[in-house]
């Protein structure tokens, strides 16, 4: 069937400058000549088009998700220290309101303990050869030449150190699973360039039939088991003990029902295959990244999580959450534009030195949303709050 002309026209960009004031106004009204839509909305911003440069392209303007300030949370931390108020960004009406009652809770019970104990990212390219035999002498070639491989890696980035390289053989194919420090960066584009230029190498000295990279042994962006137990990321740990008194007082339920609650919890998860033995963690975690300029597709790799719910011996409850795929930055990508910097800001987590104590606030911001989503779950709130909350019908 042949296609309107209209419909194979590509989008306009400028040769000299994509990211000049015309460039993006041409767009604009090309849009508009084409579906009638003036972007009336996208068009008010305060970033510019130098601004988003190396962001994104074809730029046209911004969409606003709107954002509700969470809290008070205190973390007691290893980097993150004090109190703090989270900025979430999202539509879903109840999840500000929830994830502050949870956070209050933590914060009435003195407060979340965070521990963040590894720090490193994983990419893998993966190498063909003909047979099992040549592709596991390869990898005793990569043991001998693990030195000359890490220079090369990190020749491409100033920030970007090669920690270890983890090999796997599965026939004739070897996986090279290279795990990086990335400093306060999310890192993801410095670390994949430096195993790019690595794998070349490699393939200029060995010689396999073909090499693959990115490999979809790398999980980027899926949750994956493996991440579970290496980490990839920030892997954090953070509890806290709910004393009786503030279960009942800000969860409206007891910490006997909280628990065994959450061992039907457990089982339901069990059932279903789920790889996330949490309640909720994307909500508030989606909500923060993206109120900070994160790549939220990052998202899947850093909910593979196991929240706990026990009773202690003088009746509270001990709730944990272990976060080891966190993955997020505090510089690079699109964290210094307009309001996701001032997100970090409001935190104390902009810049140098910052990405530890943003995940250990993150994880404990989590935390605060397992907590007040389980109860309402308990008390039969859940559905209540979002009819209350979060019925925002359509306007015209």
């Amino acid at each position: 069937m042949e296609k309107n002309k209209n419909e194979m026209e590509s989008v306009p960009r400028s040769r000299e400058d994509d990211y000049s004031d015309e460039a993006i106004e041409t767009r604009r009204r090309w849009i508009k000549e084409k579906t009638g839509v003036e972007l009336k909305h996208m068009a008010a911003h305060s970033v510019t088009g130098k601004d988003v440069e190396g962001n994104i392209e074809n730029f046209i303007g911004v969409v606003q998700v709107p954002v509700g300030l969470a809290g008070p949370l205190k973390v007691n931390g290893e980097h993150a220290d004090g109190v703090f108020y989270i900025p979430l960004a999202t539509t879903e009406g109840a999840l500000v309101a929830s994830y502050s009652r949870g956070m209050r809770a933590i914060t009435e019970s003195g407060g979340a303990e965070a521990r963040l104990f590894s720090d490193h990212t994983q990419v893998t390219p993966m190498f063909v050869f003909r047979r099992t035999g040549e592709a596991a002498e390869f990898l005793d070639w990569v043991d001998a030449n693990y030195d000359r491989i890490k220079e090369v890696a990190e020749s491409t980035t100033r920030h970007g150190k090669l920690l270890k390289i983890d090999k796997y053989l599965i026939g004739r194919r070897a996986a090279l699973r290279m795990y990086y420090y990335t400093g306060d960066a999310m890192g993801l584009n410095m670390i994949t360039n430096a195993s790019d230029r690595a794998a070349r190498f490699i393939e200029e000295q060995v010689k396999p039939e073909s090499v693959l990279f990115p490999s979809s042994m790398g999980t980027d962006k899926k949750s994956a088991a493996i991440n579970m137990v290496t980490g990839r990321g920030k892997r954090v740990s953070v509890d806290v003990v709910l004393p009786e008194e503030v279960v009942e007082k800000r969860l409206h339920t007891t910490p006997r029902a909280m628990a065994q609650g959450f061992l039907t919890t457990v089982v339901g998860n069990a059932q279903a295959g789920t790889l996330t033995q949490s309640m909720h963690p994307a909500n508030g975690l989606t909500a923060l990244l993206m109120a900070t300029g994160q790549d939220v597709a990052y998202v899947p790799d850093s909910v593979a999580t196991i929240t706990t719910m026990e009773l202690t011996e003088e009746g509270g409850l001990y709730v944990s959450l272990y976060m080891p795929c966190l993955i997020l930055g505090t510089v690079g990508g699109g964290v210094s534009l307009g309001g996701f910097r001032e997100a970090l800001e409001i935190m104390d987590c902009y810049g140098a030195g910052k990405a530890r104590k943003f995940a250990e606030i993150a994880a404990a911001a989590v935390l605060g949303g397992e907590i007040s989503t389980h109860a309402a779950t308990i008390t039969g709130e859940f559905s209540q709050a979002h009819n209350r909350l979060g019925r925002n019908r359509p306007r015209e």
